[in-house]
């Protein structure tokens, strides 16, 4: 094969890496009450988490920039579905 070829070949390649490595993907926790998701890059970078037990959604806002110590935004309280969903602001300087 020719240089070309190949360098060809490895940009592709390295396109199709990058492409699947970007794709956002919920993480399970090992104990199954909780799941995890990041969104975004940088200082907009947000974390979510659901906590199956409470049907609730918590949001952490700014998770890429900033302290050390990122604290809870509000949280997203579930019902059933059709029923209103609740959002109230975490209380200042918690972890939940």
């Amino acid at each position: 094969m020719s240089l070309n070829v190949k360098l060809v070949l490895l940009l592709l390649c390295g396109i199709a890496i990058g492409w699947f490595a970007h794709t956002p993907a919920p993480v399970q926790a090992a104990s199954s009450s909780a799941s995890y998701q990041l969104q975004g890059t940088g200082p907009g970078q947000v974390l979510s988490t659901y906590n199956e037990a409470e049907q609730t959604i918590y949001v952490y806002q700014g998770v890429g920039a900033g302290y050390s110590n990122v604290y809870c935004s509000y949280k997203l309280q579930l019902g059933h579905p059709g029923q209103p969903v609740r959002r109230e602001n975490c209380p200042i300087g918690t972890l939940r």
